[in-house]
């Protein structure tokens, strides 16, 4: 068992985007939210728990859907819930799969997806929806990507090898995206204990 495997980062095929709010439409801008498939997240638990070594239930709390994740430790079941309600997809299965992987946050997954950038991406609309453009794809994986480094970075020796990295990319940012990407990656620096300059 290695649970410092949960708070690793997601290969950006594990990570899709929704609309958070469509910002311009007129120019059909809008930003995004990143999220991981509820698939990456038992992956994720088998690789660090092994298949035997954790569990899910989901007890209902009044209306609302609660997810329960216990993982073997010693002899001990140790468990770490979160909940969530009906989707608007789907809405029973919705309800599951969000509080499955709001349950994985307390055990540290995907918790860097949080500090994601407030980025904007072209959209388009068909019909009352919205949809991201294709094109912008490249981008947002590049910056999952780019906060997947960041975010499984050990030491500062390991900060200072990949800053070139980093400065090249962050010139390709908006002037907020950029600021926010600074602003994560500072946090990452001063918690490998860098110091800031």
């Amino acid at each position: 068992m290695d649970l410092t495997l949960l708070k690793k980062s997601f290969h950006y095929r594990d990570i899709d985007w929704r609309i958070g709010r469509v910002t311009d439409e007129i120019k059909g801008i809008a930003s995004v939210l990143a999220y991981i498939d509820v698939r990456a997240l038992y992956q994720k638990f088998d690789d660090a728990c092994g298949v035997n070594g954790w569990q899910i239930t989901y007890p209902h709390v009044g209306q609302k859907t609660c997810c329960e994740i216990s993982v073997l430790i010693g002899d001990r079941w140790v468990t770490k819930s979160n909940g969530a309600g009906d989707t608007a997809v789907e809405g029973d299965k919705g309800a599951f799969s969000d509080a499955a992987k709001r349950a994985g946050v307390p055990w540290g997954v995907g918790r860097y997806l949080y500090d994601m950038p407030d980025i904007k991406v072209s959209v388009k609309k068909v019909g009352r929806n919205y949809y991201i453009e294709k094109e912008e794809y490249p981008k947002l994986n590049k910056l999952a990507t780019m906060m997947g480094k960041l975010n499984d970075l050990e030491t500062i020796q390991q900060f200072n090898d990949i800053v070139p990295e980093l400065k090249e990319y962050k010139e390709t940012l908006d002037w907020n995206t950029k600021y926010q990407f600074e602003q994560y990656g500072a946090k990452v620096k001063e918690l490998l204990g860098g110091k800031l300059i």
